[in-house]
């Protein structure tokens, strides 16, 4: 083999290599953050929505729900789901506005304005996903609302073991 096509070989490796780590296989050479490759980035959030499903299912099988209570869920989320993304939506891009005027040194009255705008959309998301809430706990018997609430409540607390 040619020392040219040698190199070029060895030259793709060491460069498929360091790339690996854009596709979620780190390598203990990787000097690749998490926050460097929106590839990576978009690979670990269609990962989290995977997990976040499957999560949702175990939740659900856990409470030993009925056909007509899952279908009636199933209502219940097709109901909230587009007004809730779209608050989502709404909130994430009042968020990044109101960091841009902070980073463009916006005016104060400016950047209060905005802010308000971020609680009233904060606000409005969580009344949809209580009102959701609520809707759902109608459904459930007496024993799957105590189960719920368990499921509730750890749920939370892997959160906030997660976050430290």
């Amino acid at each position: 083999m040619s020392l040219i096509r040698y190199l070029f070989i060895a030259s793709l490796v060491f460069v498929s290599c360091n790339n690996l780590t854009a596709f979620g296989v780190s390598s203990p050479s990787s000097s690749y953050s998490s926050n460097d490759s929106p590839v990576r980035s978009k690979i670990q959030f269609f990962a989290n929505k995977r997990k976040e499903k499957q999560k949702r299912q175990n939740f659900i099988s856990q409470l030993n729900l009925t056909a007509d209570q899952k279908q009636k869920i199933l209502q219940i989320d097709n109901k909230y789901k587009q007004q809730i993304e779209q608050s989502r939506g709404n909130l994430n891009a009042v968020q990044k506005q109101l960091k841009q005027m902070l980073a463009d040194n916006g005016s104060v009255n400016s950047i209060r304005d905005r802010h308000q705008e971020v609680i009233k959309y904060r606000q409005q998301l969580s009344e949809m996903v209580l009102d959701r809430m609520l809707e759902i706990r109608e459904i459930l018997t007496a024993e799957q609302r105590s189960k719920f609430v368990e499921l509730m409540q750890s749920r939370s607390s892997d959160r906030d073991s997660q976050a430290q």
